[in-house]
This record gives structure tokens, sequence and C-alpha cells, in this order.
């Protein structure tokens, strides 16, 4: 790795990349990434629009990986060990907007040790870090609706609730996207905060932004990172031709990693070539395009095979992954059942229309069966239509039965694919279940009785 491309130095960087790269199905978004992070300090990772800035941090985040059609290559280590052995980074997706539950619930979630905690104990421990963070006027109002905050204060707390898990590195992507000035500096304040205990890792468009708060730039053009330096040497003379162009202009051309030559106009020029370890990555076999693990080689979630292809080509794509169960969400079963059985294929149908959610007993239903699957050593695959509105209020039911609550649920779910829950009755009906699974007393390796549920 050259001295340029170095974000800090250290003893142990806290992310370092070597020749990193990562593509989806055939399509390469990130080449040969060489990048390390410090111990601390605000990062703006910035670039044109598309050019991988979400992928590189949702791949060290351990999210993008949950997608079938993933592929990475190169090296990667977190607080110097080899992926996921240091636990992940946090993410503060794109547009974050908090939909569930209270302040309190928001916030207290994020607490490590929550579950040894009494409320008097989590509010406590809440008060502490909220003083820490200059954030202490969110005590007024942790039983509050999340909803009815404003979206900066959604924002902020969304951020909150990452750091007080205490990750040794936070990433953020876009974090004041759709915010006024005002919200803005206010969330890029927190993270100049918290910049100050440990990296942040911030992707963002906005020059103006990234050159009043952060420490250091680093620029992703073509799947590579061009240019590495602290915000103050690169805005005022960058060393590279991207960076020059994108300081001056607001943007630089940015041809994809694996683009034909011959499609490139004479005055663009030609990314290097792609390296050995990508192209065998990328050669080898994917699931169906929109199929992502929940649990890798277990439980996922899929389009309705036929959506995107033929039904014969995303049938043996499911199982080429391995799938064997289907568990289908549409208002009418499948109507493929000789082509199932081809393959090994079973499906269980269960009724529901779109953007709404299951009853409580369908929802109580779908959970035994795929725990009951899942034991005998089933790989599952729940789908809707698209794979997102039912298929992602199916996937969060079965993790609040499993014992997380809704907020726990939805977060975690939307952490591997932000359009997985689409309507606000699912969000409701999630809550709702929760309560249900309270009142039931429930126990994750056992079926609760169902008493009078109420339909949803």
């Amino acid at each position: 790795m050259t001295s340029g491309m170095r974000a800090g130095s250290g003893k142990v960087p806290v992310l370092w990349l070597e020749g990193f790269g990562a593509g989806f199905g055939d399509r390469v978004v990130l080449a040969e990434v060489d990048f390390e992070l410090p111990a601390r300090g605000l990062v703006a990772l910035m670039g044109p629009t598309g050019v991988g800035k979400s992928t590189l941090l949702r791949a060290v985040c351990g999210l993008a990986q949950q997608n079938a059609s993933f592929k990475t290559w190169g090296e990667m280590r977190y607080q110097g060990l080899m992926p996921g052995e240091a636990g992940w980074p946090r993410l503060v997706m794109q547009d974050a907007r908090l939909l569930v539950s209270t302040v309190l619930e928001n916030l207290a979630g994020g607490l490590p040790d929550r579950s040894r905690l009494t409320l008097p104990q989590q509010r406590q421990a809440l008060t502490r870090a909220l003083e820490e963070f200059d954030c202490s006027r969110f005590m007024d109002c942790l039983e509050r609706p999340v909803v009815e905050l404003s979206l900066a204060d959604q924002r902020l707390i969304a951020i909150l609730r990452h750091v007080l898990a205490r990750p040794g590195l936070l990433c953020v992507d876009e974090p004041t996207v759709g915010l006024d000035e005002e919200g803005a500096g206010r969330v890029l304040t927190l993270l100049a905060a918290c910049a100050r205990q440990r990296p942040v890792l911030m992707a963002t468009h906005h020059q103006a932004q990234a050159r009043e708060h952060a420490d250091v730039v680093a620029l992703l053009v073509s799947g590579r990172i061009h240019e590495c330096s602290t915000a103050r040497e690169f805005f005022r003379g960058p060393r590279s031709r991207e960076g020059r162009s994108f300081v001056e202009l607001g943007t630089c051309p940015s041809p994809s990693p694996d683009i034909d030559p011959a499609v490139l106009d004479e005055d663009t020029p030609l990314p290097p070539p792609l390296p050995e370890q990508a192209r065998q990555a990328m050669s080898a076999w994917a699931g169906p395009r929109g199929f992502v693990w929940l649990d890798p080689g277990r439980l996922a979630g899929t389009p309705r095979p036929g959506v995107v292809q033929d039904i014969e080509q995303d049938l043996d794509a499911l199982v080429r992954v391995g799938v064997t169960r289907l568990l289908t969400l549409l208002e009418a079963p499948l109507d493929c059942e000789e082509a199932l059985a081809e393959r090994g294929l079973q499906a269980m149908h269960i009724p529901v229309d779109d953007m709404t959610a299951p009853t409580v007993t369908q929802a109580i239903t779908l959970c035994r069966q795929i725990w009951r699957w899942l034991r005998q050593g089933e790989v599952v695959a729940v789908h809707c239509h698209a794979g997102h509105g039912r298929t992602g209020t199916a996937l969060a039911a079965y993790r609040i039965w499993q014992g997380l609550s809704a907020v726990e649920a939805i977060d975690s779910l939307r952490a591997i694919e932000r359009r997985w829950i689409q309507s606000r009755e699912q969000i409701e009906f999630l809550e709702r279940f929760e309560q249900f699974m309270q009142a039931s007393g429930h126990r994750p390796t056992h079926g609760p009785e169902l008493r009078d549920p109420v339909s949803s």
C-alpha cells in the first residue's frame, strides 16, 4: 500500500483494505481499493454519484455480503483481524429515518449491556451518554413516539443509537441528505464529536460540509481510491487529475471498472485492467437477482421466481444457493408444482395482500413453519412479489418470534436490505406482534399458545 493512500498512521489501523474489490452478479463496483483508517477522526468518502461509496460502506460493515450475488476479493482487516472476528463496524444507513416505538426504546436498544440493566439504570446510562454528546434535550422526550420528531432529530437518534453500541468504527451514508442547513449542521456536529473518540467514515457528496467538518478526504473513482489526504490539503490542492476535476466541477469522469473500452469517449481515461482476482470472482455463480440472506445459508428473502428472469432460471438459481423450501406470501400460490418437484423444492402458501401484513395467527403459523424447517436442516426462502414488503415483514416477525423487539428486528433487517418492510401498516403490525409475543409468555425455542389474537 502506498503512503499516498493512507488516511492516517498507527500501529494497527482500525480498518485496512488492500486490493479490496466487490461486485454484484456480473457487475464490478469496486475494482481494487487500498485504504486504511486511523484510530479516530472524521473521514469523508467522496466521489461522483453511483461510484460505489454505499457499496464500500456496506461491504466493510458485513451487510452487502448478505446478498447472494455479492462477491468480494482482496484483503480486509478490522481492528487487526479478519472480517467478522472482531465484530463489524456499525452503519447508519442513507436517509436514516426511525419509524417505530419511542425515543427511549430506540436509544436504549443501542446499549450493549441493556439486558442486565434496570430501567432506571438504562435512563442513567442514557443521561451520561447524551450529556457527553451535548444531546441532553432528548431526555425530556424519551416517551415520545419517534415519528413525532423532526427528520433531523430522528437522524441524530439513529446515530446516537449506533454510537451507544461502542463500535470500533462508525460508518454513515449521506447523513445530511434531505435536511436543511440547520439540521445538517447539528448532525455534522454530532459526528465530529463522535470522531474524537473513534474513526467515523462518512460517505458524502457535499463538498462544503466535508471541507468544514472532515479531517480526511478519500476520493473514490472507478472502483479505486485515487487520492487520500487531509481535507485541508485535498481542497487546497488535489494531487490527482480526478481530484482536481472533482474539486473544481463537483464531479469527474468515473467509468465503471469493467466498462467496455469501445463505448468510452476519447477524452475519458480508461480504467486500469481488472485484477485477476476480480475476473475469477465475477465468473462464479450467484443466486437469483434480489435474493438476500437474513441468516446466511439458512434463511433468506427473494422475489417471486419468474419476476426477474424465466421462472426455471430463478428456480435453478435458488437450488444453486441451497434453498430447499419456499414460503409464498402472494395472494395465490405458485403455479409451477412440476418445476418445483423436479428440483426437490417444496412451497407453502400463506395468502397476504400486497402492501399489507399477515394476521397474528398467520404470523405465528409462518414463524412456527420456518422454525421447524430450519430445525430439520432445510434452507428457507420467503418471498412475495418483489421480495420487499411482505417478505421483510414476515422475516421481521420471525426475528420478533425469536426474541427481538420490533425496533431491533426492523433495524437489523433494514441494515441488510433497506427495502424490506414497505408500509406503515406493516410497521404497526410488527409493533403489535411484539406486544402479542410478550403477552403470550413465548420463549424463543417454543411456539407460543394462541390466545385470541387480533387480526391486522
